[in-house]
């Protein structure tokens, strides 16, 4: 199986993200409770957690879909607000916002036209990610996996050099998981990846892997630095790999 950390661009200078001290309230709640994460450019980066961890939370806030309480976030030296504008950052999500009532191709040159890319880009792209096809037919209603190829089409578009990755199979049947996967490794190529992940097979080979838990970071490190250091992710792991068993026998 393909992971996210075979794509990245292990060629670190400065930091793509510093989260420092970062906390936001939801009313009396604690989503994410203080917490500093520094990423080096080129590297992939895994964040992990159960649900309701704070996960979510702190990669909304990366994206500037929502603001801290308190702390800062700066994505290569520049705050969110413009790295977003400058393109600096984006992202595949598990859910894709995309235009409703229109083909394949008028949602990927929406995004060409902002980044003032022209019909020649937009057709490689969409040879790139395998939707040449979808857009002969001029498709409108999608799949779940072929608005996740949508979606890192348009992520190729902006070309940002930070690349959040949001399960981006998990809507996928298996032959669009491997399109996904062939279109993820094309994009991720050079950038530094902060992966949000629920198949812990895929982020083995990530150069770190962040257990949040309760809206803190619990423990960081490699796959086998927390196996033997973190019963967080040890547990977690052998969950993932007592049904993948279970999954492969049946």
């Amino acid at each position: 199986m393909s992971t996210y950390a075979d794509q990245g661009a292990n060629t670190s200078a400065t930091h793509a993200l510093e989260v420092k001290q970062v906390t936001k309230y939801f009313g009396n709640v604690h989503a994410v409770d203080g917490v500093s994460l520094e990423i080096p450019t080129g590297q992939v980066v895994a964040l992990l957690g159960e649900n309701g961890a704070g996960k979510t939370t702190l990669l909304y806030m990366v994206l500037g879909l929502n603001q801290p309480t308190s702390g800062t976030i700066k994505v290569l030296g520049t705050g969110v607000k413009d790295a977003a504008k400058n393109a600096k950052i984006s992202a595949v999500l598990q859910t894709s916002a995309l235009l409703g009532d229109v083909d394949v191709q008028s949602n990927i040159e929406m995004i060409a036209a902002l980044n003032h890319l022209g019909r020649r880009e937009v057709m490689q792209v969409m040879d790139r990610v395998n939707l040449t096809e979808l857009r002969k037919r001029k498709v409108v209603k999608l799949s779940g996996g072929e608005r996740q190829r949508i979606s890192i089409a348009r992520a190729m578009m902006k070309d940002a050099p930070l690349l959040i990755l949001d399960e981006a199979t998990s809507y996928a049947d298996p032959e669009n998981e491997a399109l996904i996967q062939r279109s993820v490794a094309r994009l991720a190529q050079n950038k530094t990846l902060l992966v949000i992940a629920h198949r812990l097979s895929t982020i083995v080979n990530a150069d770190q892997i962040v257990v949040v838990q309760a809206g803190r970071i619990a423990a960081c490190g490699t796959h086998e630095a927390l196996l033997g250091e973190c019963p967080l992710y040890r547990k977690m792991w052998e969950a993932h790999s007592s049904a993948r068993d279970c999954s492969e026998e049946g």
